[in-house]
């Protein structure tokens, strides 16, 4: 599997770690998987998605706006996107930016973990 989704912190924090190439059925089911974790919540969450070892082109970025549709669902409070290369940050920027939510960038895993400890995360 080239994803792995996960509370971490039940009903607050959804960890989301995508790997290397993913196909358009694997992005489809990201969707559906997110949004259940989303029906669990009854709180407002905030999701942390790390794109560090994902292999992307420009495709990418159109592949996940189409199949991406938890980027506009009201029960995200904010997404905190990790990417570790120039390539990644650019290509996640131009994917999640048509979304109404905060986005916040991170170079480092360590540095979202931080801001999730900052505001009583974890």
């Amino acid at each position: 599997m080239a994803y792995e989704l996960k509370w971490n912190v039940f009903g607050q924090v959804i960890d989301l770690a995508l790997y290397n190439h993913l196909s358009l059925n694997e992005m489809k089911a990201i969707n559906q998987e997110v949004l259940g974790f989303l029906a669990e919540a009854h709180q407002k969450v905030v999701l942390v998605i790390d794109v560090s070892e994902l292999n992307t082109g420009y495709y990418t970025v159109d592949h996940l706006r189409t199949t991406q549709q938890y980027m506009h669902h009201h029960s995200i409070d904010t997404i905190l996107l990790v990417a570790m290369t120039k390539l990644n940050r650019l290509i996640s920027l131009l994917a999640f930016n048509p979304s109404p939510l905060p986005l916040l960038q991170f170079e480092e895993p360590e540095n979202a973990q931080q801001y999730l400890a900052e505001r009583g995360f974890l």
